[in-house]
C-alpha cells in the first residue's frame, strides 16, 4: 500500500470507490475489527498432483536466490498443500537434501501436507489473544465442530489451525477466515462467521 497524500481515510474511501483495496479495515455492526480482501473470502483450489507441474514451478524459481520458499508457496497454491511426494522433486531440483526441504516445510505452520477445507480458520494462540480468552474460544469452536487442531470437518468444508500472532493484538482475541482477519471475537461471533462463510 502506498501512502495517500490525504491520509488513510482518503485512501480507504478511494479504495472502496475503485475496488482497488487488497487489505482494508472496516467495522461491522457488532464492532468486530475486520481486515482482508475487498473481494471477500477466497480459498485455494487443490489440483491433482503432477510431477510435471512441480518441475515447472521449480524451473520458474530455480535461478532466484532463496528459491525454496517461493517454490513451496507456489506448490501449495497449486495443489492446496505441499504434497509429501513433491519434497524429493524439489530437493533434487534445488540440489538440497530431502531433510532440508522437509525441515522448512515442517518449520512453517502455513505449509500443509494435505489440503485444507474450503474455509481455513486460523485462531490466534499468541499471548495477547490468550489473555483475552483465546484459549477457551479455540477449544469451544473445536468442540462445536467436532474436530481437533489442524483437522478438517468430515464434509471437508472447514479446517481449524492454530496461528501464533496475526498482528491484531489490540483487538484480541482474533482469527483469520481464509484471507479475512477478524478481531474482538467470542464463540457466538466465530460460529456466526462460520455459518456466513460456508
Amino acid at each position: 500500500m502506498h501512502a495517500h497524500p490525504n491520509g488513510v481515510r482518503a485512501w480507504y474511501k478511494q479504495s472502496l470507490e475503485t475496488g482497488a483495496a487488497d487489505s482494508i479495515f472496516r467495522d461491522d455492526w457488532f464492532g468486530r475489527a475486520r481486515f482482508g480482501s475487498a473481494q471477500g473470502v477466497t480459498h485455494m483450489d487443490s489440483t491433482e498432483f503432477s510431477e510435471d507441474k512441480v518441475r515447472a514451478i521449480i524451473s520458474r524459481h530455480v535461478a532466484r536466490e532463496g528459491a525454496l520458499l517461493p517454490i513451496l508457496h507456489e506448490v501449495q497454491a497449486t495443489f492446496g498443500c505441499v504434497p509429501p511426494e513433491s519434497v524429493a522433486i524439489i530437493a533434487q531440483g534445488l540440489n538440497l537434501s530431502k531433510a532440508e526441504v522437509q525441515g522448512v516445510v515442517s518449520f512453517y505452520h502455513d505449509f500443509r501436507p494435505v489440503p485444507a477445507g474450503r474455509l481455513h480458520v486460523r485462531i490466534c494462540r499468541a499471548e495477547a489473544c490468550q489473555a483475552m480468552g483465546g484459549r477457551a474460544l479455540g477449544e469451544r469452536v473445536l468442540r462445536h465442530l467436532g474436530i481437533s487442531w489442524g483437522e478438517t470437518t468430515a464434509d471437508g468444508t472447514i479446517t481449524v489451525s492454530p496461528v501464533y500472532c496475526i498482528g491484531l493484538c489490540s483487538v484480541a482475541p482474533a482469527a483469520q477466515f481464509n484471507d479475512i482477519q477478524v478481531g474482538r471475537l467470542d464463540v457466538e461471533s466465530v460460529i456466526s462467521e462460520l455459518e456466513r462463510l460456508t
